[in-house]
């Protein structure tokens, strides 16, 4: 079989690990793999590629001064998008991300190959623009299939269009990093983890007014928020307006995620946007007790509530609060939590989801020869 994929390059986030993951199964299994970007390919990658698969940046991506230019913009890069796909001779398209989505619809529209595009966030939580929003309601209603990371980010759109929805989360990579063992805490210390950009809609403003509050009554506890952003200027006045500089840390990026999940015994995630959160997973499957707010989308379709994680109403700062008190209060109900936590690396494995995207793939496929 000879896929092509069209997304953004190997040097974004989740979008890109996703594509990644993909790309290089289909590939060890020895289907003919062709990875398009969008970008110039100047930027160091993220990610690795199997060797076999084919890859080629087409520099595309230009912002445009006003709607005229970028118009004809469009048209170019639909023009150029069409050329290199049609070189690859493929049996199926596949598209990662709104505005590739709609280019890849455009330029496979006088065509009979099978496409197949994947939102990679919540529609509904990020505006595109609104020329972009018109030519994807109707480009999309053409597609053979539209894949959404959840079932709930999928209402965003027409019953048209969600007659071609198919629901595939993202895969959990079971590297060695996230097979380590953990090892028993037999220090007093104990640590609440969040990680994340420093954004608004990451939440941790409310997390550490959460945390502030039930700090006094577990003084063996601290919070750490890994990451880095625009609001780390105010998050840290916040933390000093609370005096809890020696509570509460934000350390900057961290390069083993893993590592540090393993010196935690509980993980939060304070989010009211998500389009799949990829931390939240992989908290989970290091085996974390978790806490999360039931923002869209996402977190309820990871955590069973009670039996691997807790579930909060959204940017409910009491309910965190208590939540906290209550895990950092209960050994045994973290443990119990984290126990069973560790599941989704069978329900989100890269086997599990691979075989969901090969059925789409091949169903995508048979009905575009009987039309």
């Amino acid at each position: 079989m000879r896929i092509t994929l069209f997304c953004e390059g190997l040097h974004g986030g989740g979008a890109a690990r996703v594509a990644t993951v993909l790309l290089n199964a289909w590939a060890e299994r020895g289907e003919t793999v062709t990875l398009l970007t969008i970008d110039d390919g100047k930027a160091t990658p993220n990610y690795t590629l199997h060797p076999a698969i084919k890859h080629r940046c087409l520099d595309i991506e230009k912002s445009s001064p006003n709607p005229i230019v970028g118009l004809f913009a469009m048209m170019v890069r639909v023009r150029v998008l069409r050329k290199a796909i049609l070189e690859t001779k493929p049996d199926v398209v596949i598209s990662f991300m709104s505005r590739n989505n709609v280019l890849t619809l455009l330029a496979m529209k006088p065509y009979s190959y099978p496409v197949i595009v994947s939102e990679r966030t919540d529609p509904a939580q990020r505006s595109i623009g609104k020329v972009w929003e018109y030519l994807r309601n109707k480009t999309y209603a053409k597609a053979d299939c539209l894949v959404m990371q959840t079932e709930r980010s999928s209402h965003y759109f027409s019953e048209e269009i969600r007659k071609r929805v198919r629901v595939i989360a993202n895969p959990i990579t079971l590297s060695p990093a996230l097979l380590k063992p953990r090892e028993p805490n037999t220090s007093p210390q104990k640590r609440v983890m969040a990680l994340g950009s420093l954004r608004s809609e990451k939440g941790f403003g409310v997390l550490i007014n959460a945390f502030s509050k039930v700090a006094k009554k577990h003084p063996d506890w601290s919070l750490v928020i890994y990451g880095e952003g625009g609001l780390r200027g105010e998050l840290e006045a916040q933390v000093r307006a609370l005096g809890m500089e020696a509570r509460i840390q934000l350390p900057g990026q961290t390069l083993e995620p893993f590592d540090r999940l393993r010196e935690s015994e509980i993980f939060v995630l304070s989010s009211w946007v998500e389009g799949f959160p990829n931390a939240l997973l992989e908290a989970m499957a290091v085996g974390c007790a978790v806490i999360s707010f039931d923002c869209p989308s996402g977190p309820s379709e990871l955590i069973r509530p009670d039996y691997d994680g807790i579930l909060l109403p959204p940017k409910d700062e009491a309910a965190l609060a208590q939540a906290l008190d209550t895990l950092m209060n209960d050994p045994e109900k973290r443990a119990l939590l984290a126990s069973h936590a560790p599941d989704v690396r069978e329900r989100f494995s890269t086997p599990a989801i691979l075989a969901v995207w090969d059925d789409v793939i091949y169903k995508a496929i048979e009905a575009r020869k009987k039309n």
